[in-house]
């Protein structure tokens, strides 16, 4: 009975070595796969087209030739940071596909802020999500984010206003009511908000999330109440209160 068991464990064994060294021949023996064309896919397009395919066939171009060579003869990583290079793409994947095309997949950067400011070196630029100057370019589609305004140097604008512009972002309540930020030159903060008539006097971005907390509770408490657009400005720059200016 062992000695059986022993056999079969032997034949097993034998046969994958078998069918390992036939796999092995097989695949020596098929021609080397040849890119016959070239794909590019922007993965990200349904949010912004900031790329699109003549971009990156520029760069292709001038980085590889694919079309018609083995794929162990194009450099795809050399090509991957090359693309990555672009002022526009966070990242870049580039691969063969079972059916020979030299595939190759775009991921743009994604702003969170547009920034208007005559301090800055390109006056109107984005903040993306990871608190870099990013390029100004009009997409086909509408890319809505805030807008800042006023007295803003570059690292008022990867600082502070990315760090306002990230919380914004990330609570749904303020990413579609607030459309436009404003500097001034002391470096307090006014904000604009899409519903009502009034300015809401921020301050200092310090404590910035108590502010809002305030801010919040001022709005379903007063405004949803007495109405939007009876105040001309909501001022929280006073530690626990809120200090309306009626019009």
């Amino acid at each position: 009975m062992v000695l059986k068991v022993v056999f079969r464990i032997i034949g097993v064994l034998l046969l994958i070595a078998y069918l390992a060294v036939c796999g092995f021949i097989w695949r020596r023996e098929q021609p080397p796969m040849v890119y016959r064309g070239i794909q590019v896919f922007i993965c990200d397009s349904a949010y912004a087209r900031f790329v699109d395919r003549d971009d990156v066939m520029s760069i292709v171009n001038k980085t590889t030739t694919a079309i018609g060579k083995p794929v162990s003869e194009v450099d795809a990583y050399a090509l991957e940071e090359a693309l990555q290079r672009h002022a526009l793409i966070a990242d870049a994947d580039c691969y063969p596909t079972p059916d020979s095309l030299f595939r190759i997949d775009i991921y743009q950067r994604r702003p969170i802020l547009r920034v208007k400011s005559s301090q800055l070196s390109s006056y109107d630029c984005y903040v993306d999500t990871e608190g870099k100057l990013m390029p100004y370019k009009p997409s086909s589609k509408a890319i809505d984010v805030p807008l800042a305004t006023g007295h803003i140097s570059e690292e008022m604008a990867m600082g502070p206003l990315y760090t306002l512009a990230s919380f914004l972002r990330s609570h749904k309540k303020w990413d579609r009511d607030i459309v436009q930020i404003n500097v001034c030159d002391n470096g307090d903060i006014q904000l604009v908000p899409k519903r009502g008539d009034h300015i809401i006097l921020l301050g200092p971005i310090d404590d910035y999330k108590a502010k809002f907390e305030r801010l919040a509770t001022f709005y379903d408490k007063v405004l949803d109440e007495k109405g939007w657009n009876r105040y001309k400005t909501i001022n929280l720059k006073f530690k626990d209160q809120v200090v309306a200016e009626k019009k």
